[in-house]
């Protein structure tokens, strides 16, 4: 432990010198800060978490949380006290209790106890964030307004989470990283023959594929006839629209792919709205359903649909107004199509299964 703890001061005593010798500048130590939190910190983080699951390990997180719920809340009485005997800004309380967990704590804990003790350390650091960014910022700002957007968004919070995932599911991080590389490399070479050879792009592939690839590259310029006479056919459609099968505009699979143009040019913003309005209710619905199921297996399920019909709407309606790249994707129950609808009632008919068999259990 002292040998660590040597090593350490050790570092800090390198720094002051390179420092004042003036091979490393003041300026300099927020790029290596940057470094550290944004690159650094977070690898040590996910990494920490490439140890296989045991109910020890999964205890030991526990604990390590609730252990540093305590300790806030020992530091939220003690600054309390020594505030008020003080008189402390609301600086120097905050100062009391948050401390510097993200760049101080992780390379101590590894240096002195060793990196699988780094697990539990990301523990306090999630907890502490989640305190930062609330009970913190509302000392320091005096506003009573909970920012959690920041939480969520924090590098060290979305490492934990990845952290957690590949915990619980035993995946290892070195599988993604020799299967992204090897990604990297193939798209590297078809897009570097798209982008600078593009004759030898259309020998290969041929001009059908190459016609496609530009499709999707360029979709947000907004060219092309099928978005254009889109745009248009919804622009034009005012408050209440022309009126029932009555599309000024033709654009090919009207009745498929942009079936959500045509049902805004026949029934305008008051349709349009009234529409998008009755599939959130519709997918509200189903949400409800998997919350209240209790069979695990249920949930599992009808998250699984729900994120298939979400996409769906989601990418066919943003891609007739030009927000995503135009695909052959229909919009649920409301395209026609004979695969794709009987798909979409195999899917309801095991929601209205899972719904049925909650309300025998209730």
């Amino acid at each position: 432990l002292m040998r660590q703890i040597a090593q350490l001061f050790l570092m800090i005593l390198m720094g002051y010198i390179l420092v004042k010798s003036g091979i490393l500048k003041s300026k300099d130590s927020k790029t290596i800060s940057v470094i550290v939190l944004y690159l650094v910190i977070p690898c040590v983080i996910i990494n920490s978490f490439q140890v296989d699951y045991t109910v020890d390990k999964r205890n030991g997180l526990i604990l390590a949380v609730v252990a540093a719920i305590l300790i806030h809340v020992i530091f939220f009485i003690l600054a309390k006290i020594f505030g008020k005997l003080f008189k402390f800004n609301s600086i120097e309380r905050a100062s009391i209790i948050y401390s510097n967990a993200g760049n101080l704590i992780i390379p101590i804990v590894a240096a002195v106890l060793g990196e699988e003790w780094v697990l539990y350390s990301c523990a306090f650091m999630s907890v502490q964030l989640v305190f930062l960014w609330t009970h913190c910022k509302m000392i320091i700002s005096e506003q009573n307004e909970v920012d959690l957007k920041k939480i969520m968004v924090n590098i060290n919070t979305i490492s934990i989470l990845i952290g957690i995932v590949l915990f619980i599911s035993g995946i290892r991080f070195r599988w993604f990283l020799g299967v992204g590389l090897f990604a990297v490399i193939i798209l590297s070479i078809f897009f570097g023959i798209y982008f600078f050879k593009q004759e030898t792009f259309i020998k290969v592939f041929g001009s059908d594929f190459f016609y496609r690839i530009d499709r999707v590259i360029n979709w947000q310029n907004g060219s092309g006839m099928q978005l254009e006479n889109s745009l248009a056919a919804i622009g034009s459609s005012g408050f209440l629209g022309h009126g029932f099968n009555n599309t000024p505009l033709y654009f090919p699979e009207a009745g498929t792919d942009f079936i959500f143009t045509v049902f805004a040019s026949n029934f305008g913003l008051v349709g349009s709205v009234l529409l998008i309005l009755f599939i959130l209710f519709f997918d509200l619905h189903l949400i409800k359903i998997g919350m209240d199921t209790k069979n695990k297996t249920h949930k599992y399920i009808i998250a699984g649909i729900i994120a298939i019909l979400i996409y769906q709407q989601v990418q066919n309606i943003s891609m007739t107004i030009g927000l995503l790249p135009i695909t052959g994707i229909t919009l649920p129950f409301i395209s026609y199509g004979g695969s794709s609808l009987l798909a979409y009632m195999v899917l309801i008919g095991f929601c209205m299964y899972i719904y049925n068999e909650k309300e025998l259990e209730n």
